[in-house]
């Protein structure tokens, strides 16, 4: 049997129904031919996904309603809770808040910076200023942001929705044929990944526009290294650089272990353990992964650069540090994702998001998902059973390898007994490895489809073993069901007592304000929903055994020895689907357009002044990244590259809470706030002193005004250099010791926090200015105005009586650059994290321009790499032109 594309006179490696080459005569009329047929098998392929996406989606495809969790808002931000619509109880899913308050507010931050002509590598509205383009989940690279460039957002949600999954089930049935699997065996695997639960839940996160690639990456790469062909190895480059630009580095590095792995394991199958052989396969296993990495540079280069300094690294870092003892507890006793494992059959045996009866403290219900449907995983086991009794079959190696890439990655994800060894590997360390159940999906995807193409092969064995496979899981299933229902009716005391001494635990935070009996009731009513859940009447629950039967019921209909392959092949994809729909669907809500961050009173309070200026908020109000959405400055910011020096700061302000990376703050005492230039503050607390109240709402929200707040920029004489020769105390306070910067930092840090330090007339260096000196007198008026504010540009129009020292409360980076009248002039750490550069006495202008070198060489990489693989391209489509003719 020939490849599926590629129209070459060549079979299959891997298909065990090997047809000899046609005579020469009759070569270019069954090539034709050939071509054709796999043009015809795969638009119909290509068509059937796309109805079922079409389906799938259905309420954002023809329901007016955009595929965006929106809802959430009104739940969890006291100032939108007044705004709901009329009978909202709770959002549809509540765990999806990072598509609401990080993903949205930076499409939309990024869209309106594009639409002024400006491509926003720097985000000024969020932690004083951080890298956008560096965060790399901002994505602004991807093939899957076109849609958002091109068309309406609102729409342009689902259409991508519909292309990520498409591209993932597309190259999955073309990688399927490609190593010999027949069509319907191809089609099993494709809607198994496409629906599977993995790809469902993380579909509106970065890591689905990464793991999308990895079936055309696999493809590609079976071409280049069966046919040597360099014109594959470049595709695969392609899909590799896509897979990069995807948003998620995390999954990118996974995909990229994944990948390297099948491509040595093809090339030591073809060519075997001889260097003179593999050699060249290594070489264009590495022409690939290079290519792609040098055209994805542009976002590369400026995502090390931001992860270096930011919060995120130092974190996971610290974390990653272990003892000898607990390193020993953590490679054999770390059991807390081993009963997740049951998701694999039950997907819901832990409860659902989508009614608030999810019950477990270890991991969310996103995190542990690993359903790809009961009878993909029959079959998956039962043609991993039989290759393991019958070690002779053509496809043995495959198998193995997919089974094996599943363990492995399901292991790893679980934190298996020595398994768990991966999770402290290099670069693992700070990679959050559950995440990898994405490439479990898509390896027993594949073995499902190698399953069920066995079947319709006419083995038996496989066929019985599915059967009792499915038998089994069923069996399981309903033993685990007994097992949770009677333990809930048993140990109900106990249960509840442990939910109301987690609430116990976390009430006076943020996020549990609300009086104790509030969450008390919610326990119980959680409790209740679990018991619910595991009743007859939810026939989701029982899913296992209601496929079981179905197949048995199948079988016995038909009364033979051996399936009917066709119908057999028709139930397994109709109740695949059916299985996979009735699970996913519900999990990605949609909500109404005009339900998307309507605009409360404060907000349009806040958006009449002109001037440049931060806001916070106490508690959940104005919740983190929301104020992007309308333009609005935060000292707070939810996002994973913040630098570490805003972070160390914050830290010390009074009343600031952390959580993660998340930034709140409790309350607004602070006086640091001034310095931040913090000019608002919305919360529902009484404020007095320096607060004076401009806006009361009507719900409670209000808004008061800092009386004392600095402006953005402003110009001071004094100046105080802290010794970075002297070394910290290395007992010294955690964000000293946190620091990775060095002593100087160290200092700043402290003497900036300190309350007896006036940063309203001196400001905090880590170095001497050259050829400055403090003047004698200090000027009555010195002056500081912002004439043009932009995410990577700021002017600044400066009047001075005596040398000085402008202050930009921006946060420092080195890739920030300033001139002085038009010419260079040197940057300053001011005050721990901000910016400052020496001003002579008169008028002046500063601008600072971020200039990262890391986008500058990223770009130019990535740009140089496509010209000469497009120059590649043209050379070889004129070589086959040539010899066509």
């Amino acid at each position: 049997m020939r490849t599926n594309d590629g129209c070459q006179n060549k079979p299959s490696h891997h298909n065990p129904r090997v047809r000899s080459s046609p005579s020469p005569s009759h070569t270019e009329g069954s090539e034709a031919t050939h071509c054709d047929k796999a043009r015809r098998e795969t638009l119909k392929a290509a068509l059937l996904l796309l109805l079922s996406l079409v389906v799938f989606f259905w309420p954002a495809v023809l329901g007016g309603r955009v595929l965006l969790p929106a809802d959430l808002i009104f739940d969890l931000d006291p100032l939108w809770q007044p705004l709901a619509p009329e009978g909202y109880t709770h959002p549809a899913n509540h765990v999806l808040s990072d598509q609401v308050y990080a993903f949205f507010p930076w499409k939309i931050f990024a869209l309106r910076s594009l639409a002024q002509g400006h491509l926003p590598l720097w985000n000024p509205h969020l932690s004083g200023g951080l890298p956008f383009v560096g965060n790399a989940q901002s994505a602004i690279f991807s093939p899957f942001s076109l849609p958002s460039y091109l068309l309406p957002l609102y729409p342009s949600y689902v259409i991508t929705a519909i292309l990520i999954l498409f591209v993932a089930g597309i190259f999955t049935f073309l990688f399927a044929r490609e190593i010999g699997l027949g069509k319907s065996g191809a089609m099993l695997a494709t809607l198994t990944f496409t629906f599977s639960g993995p790809m469902i839940v993380w579909l509106g996160y970065p890591l689905a526009p990464v793991i999308a690639w990895l079936p055309a990456m696999l493809l590609t790469t079976e071409r280049a290294l069966s046919r040597k062909s360099g014109l594959y190895v470049a595709a695969s480059g392609l899909a590799i650089a896509a897979q990069f630009l995807g948003g998620h580095p995390e999954t990118s590095f996974h995909i990229m272990v994944a990948w390297i792995a099948y491509a040595l394991y093809r090339a030591i199958a073809l060519e075997g353990w001889r260097l003179s052989r593999l050699l060249p396969q290594l070489l264009r296993i590495v022409t690939a992964a290079i290519t792609g990495a040098l055209l994805a540079a542009v976002q590369l280069l400026p995502f090390v650069e931001a992860l270096l300094r930011s919060v995120m690294l130092s974190e996971r870092q610290a974390r990653a540090t272990r003892s000898a003892l607990s390193l020993l507890t953590h490679l054999l006793l770390e059991w807390h994702q081993w009963p997740t494992a049951i998701t694999a059959i039950l997907p819901q045996y832990f409860g659902t998001p989508l009614d608030k009866s999810y019950l477990y403290p270890y991991n969310n219900y996103v995190g542990q998902n690993a359903y790809v449907g009961l009878l993909p995983l029959a079959l998956a086991g039962a043609i991993v059973l039989r290759s393991i009794r019958q070690r002779s079959t053509p496809r043995h190696s495959l198998v193995l390898f997919f089974a094996l890439l599943a363990f492995v990655c399901l292991g790893v994800a679980l934190r298996l007994p020595l398994l768990n060894a991966v999770n402290d590997l290099p670069l693992f360390n700070i990679a959050s490895n559950g995440r990898i159940r994405l490439i479990y999906a898509f390896a027993v995807s594949v073995l499902a489809g190698l399953g069920l193409d066995e079947i319709n092969t006419g083995h038996r064995d496989c066929y019985r073993s599915t059967l009792r496979l499915l038998c089994w899981l069923a069996l399981i299933s309903l033993i685990l069901i007994a097992l949770a229902y009677f333990g809930l009716i048993v140990f109900k005391d106990e249960i509840i007592s442990f939910g109301r001494a987690f609430v116990e635990g976390q009430w006076g935070t943020p996020y549990y304000s609300r009086p104790l009996e509030y969450y008390y009731a919610q326990v119980k009513e959680k409790y209740e929903k679990r018991l619910t859940s595991f009743l007859p009447n939810n026939l989701l629950m029982y899913l296992p055994a209601l496929i079981t039967l179905a197949c048995l019921a199948l079988h016995g209909w038909r009364k033979r020895p051996r399936p009917d392959t066709n119908l057999w092949a028709y139930a397994v994809l109709g109740l695949t689907t059916l299985d996979l729909f009735i699970v996913g669907m519900p999990f990605n809500p949609t909500t109404a357009p005009e339900h998307i961050f309507p605009t409360p009173d404060a907000i349009r309070f806040l958006q009449e002044d002109p001037d440049i200026y931060r806001v916070s908020g106490t508690d959940l109000i104005l919740y983190h990244n929301s104020s992007m959405v309308f333009g609005i400055s935060d000292i707070r910011g939810y996002d994973t590259v913040i630098p570490q020096r805003h972070v160390n700061l914050i830290d010390c302000l009074e009343g600031h809470y952390r959580l993660g990376i998340r930034s709140l703050f409790t309350g607004a005492d602070s006086p640091l706030l001034d310095l931040l230039n913090v000019k608002y503050v919305l919360t529902d607390q009484e404020l007095d002193g320096r607060w004076k109240l401009a806006y009361r709402g009507k719900d409670g929200v209000n808004v008061y005004r800092n009386r004392d707040v600095l402006p953005r920029a402003f110009i001071v004489h004094r100046a105080e250099v802290v010794d970075s020769a002297t070394q910290s105390n290395p007992e010294g306070s955690a964000a000293t010791q946190s620091n990775p910067e060095g002593s100087a930092a160290a200092q700043s840090l402290q003497r900036i926090t300190d309350s007896a330090f006036d940063f309203r007339t001196k400001v905090v260096l880590e170095e001497a200015p050259a050829g400055w000196t403090e003047p004698a007198e200090i000027p009555a008026t010195s002056t500081a105005r912002i004439t043009d504010y932009e995410p990577n540009y700021v002017r600044i129009e400066v009047e001075t009586a005596a040398d000085g020292l402008l202050v930009l409360t921006d946060t420092y980076t080195p890739a920030w650059k300033a001139l002085l009248d038009g010419q260079a002039t040197h940057i300053y750490v001011a005050n721990h994290a901000f910016r400052a550069v020496v001003v002579p006495v008169g008028r002046h202008q500063v601008e600072f321009t971020y200039e990262p070198l890391s986008f500058k060489v990223g770009a130019t990489t990535s740009l140089f790499t496509l010209i000469i693989l497009a120059l590649f391209l043209v050379f070889k489509a004129q070589h086959v032109r040539n010899l066509s003719e």
